[in-house]
């Protein structure tokens, strides 16, 4: 096992535990912000037949050539056509039909006369521009996409618009990564439900609400466990029970020194393996990193804040690799600050702040306080300020680098 190492390895020894993301065919209905698996080609024309842009008459252009306010045209009325209707319809040289936006366009068409530039007087329409004025109004098949054409590509997200495209397409289901299976533990006897009271030196749980509601924000939904208490027995049951029934396990509290803290070992007892317990940052140090059968086990530390940033900066990052993100690592942009913020001597300090894209760019305002058990301010900061070890006092007006908080890092 690696102790109080560096950021930078703690990153790298996570990503490098992780198992490879896995593919698997996916109703289309249920595949929205899923990352494809594969690329995905049209194989029909879109739109699948010329078709009316808009309301009008469908002409040809030398029945109507020349028409204008003060000298219209004058043509017999044959039929009409509406959106869904069938386009092998009678109408003899020199007659019009009235159509509809999205009516497929009868064969000799040049083109759609508004119905604004027109006017039906019985079984007649008076035409008061030609198709040199109003343009063709006519969208070709294909004009869209042809047969062949990629639609959507390897790694991309799946959008609404992205889903839209494929129903064009008759595309009902489609090769996606599937989201890891993840369990969240709250550990602590001394932790109560939000809607209890506690009794004297009890808290209620906060981080499980906490990973929970990041963990939904972020697309990854989590079985949530409860709270595990410090007893022996009952919590290798329900870590043993989490185990296998979870690609990747999250627990909270229990991971620092203490003569409670029993998660690590228990998980050890278990057959997890160690990969690192500690990380030079604050806050956020006693992270906690183990594996058990290739699956990933994080244990947070119990501070709120503290774990708030590891789930943001450890755990998010690697639910979206195994998700098959191509770019899993939350956004970072350089800032200028608008006060002052200090950083740790010896470790990596993400302080907390409201970061803004401003005319002159990024502005960063810390918000503090700091301390690993202080809520409040958290709920006032939409990114954590990465100071780097012995960064002093900076002032206003000093460049930082700021990682925005978000669903997905922005």
């Amino acid at each position: 096992m690696k102790k109080y190492i560096e950021v930078e390895e703690a990153k790298a020894l996570v990503e490098a535990a992780l198992p490879a993301p896995r593919p698997a065919v996916l109703p289309a209905a249920k595949a929205l912000g899923r990352i494809l698996a594969g690329d995905l080609r049209a194989t029909e024309n879109l739109p699948p037949f010329d078709n009316s842009a808009m309301d009008g008459y469908a002409v040809r252009a030398a029945d109507v050539a020349g028409a204008t306010e003060d000298a219209p045209v004058t043509l017999p009325l044959a039929g009409e056509i509406a959106a869904g209707g069938d386009p092998e319809i009678d109408w003899p040289a020199g007659s019009v039909l009235r159509i509809m936006t999205g009516a497929p366009a009868p064969a000799g068409c040049d083109g759609v006369i508004p119905v604004e530039e027109t006017e039906e007087s019985g079984d007649e329409v008076i035409f008061r521009a030609d198709l040199s004025a109003t343009g063709n109004n006519v969208r070709p098949a294909g004009e869209d996409v042809k047969p062949g054409d990629l639609l959507l590509t390897a790694g991309e997200r799946v959008t609404p618009a992205a889903l839209a495209l494929l129903a064009a397409q008759g595309v009902v289901e489609l090769p996606a990564y599937r989201l890891p299976k993840v369990s969240f533990l709250a550990t602590g006897s001394e932790l109560v439900d939000a809607a209890e009271a506690p009794g004297p030196g009890g808290i209620r749980n906060s981080n499980g609400p906490l990973a929970l509601a990041l963990l939904a924000e972020a697309g990854f939904p989590a079985r949530d466990l409860g709270i595990g208490p410090d007893d022996p027995a009952r919590l290798k049951s329900i870590l043993a029970e989490a185990l296998a029934e979870s690609d990747v396990l999250i627990t909270s509290g229990g991971v620092s020194m203490g003569r409670y803290d029993l998660v690590a070992d228990t998980l050890v007892e278990l057959g997890a393996e160690w990969v690192f317990h500690k990380i030079r940052q604050q806050p956020g140090k006693p992270l906690a990193f183990l594996t058990w059968r290739g699956r990933p086990v994080f244990g947070l530390p119990g501070n709120p804040v503290s774990s708030f940033m590891t789930t943001w900066y450890y755990v998010l990052p690697a639910l979206r690799g195994m998700a098959g993100e191509p770019s899993p690592e939350p956004t970072q942009v350089e800032a200028t600050l608008t006060g002052p913020v200090r950083g740790r001597p010896q470790k990596l300090f993400f302080a907390r702040a409201w970061t803004a894209r401003t005319p002159e760019g990024w502005r960063a305002e810390p918000r503090p306080p700091h301390g690993s058990h202080v809520l409040s301010s958290l709920t006032r900061a939409n990114s954590f300020l990465m100071l780097p070890p012995g960064t002093g006092e900076l002032a206003a007006g000093e460049r930082v680098t700021a990682g925005l908080l978000g669903p997905r890092g922005y």
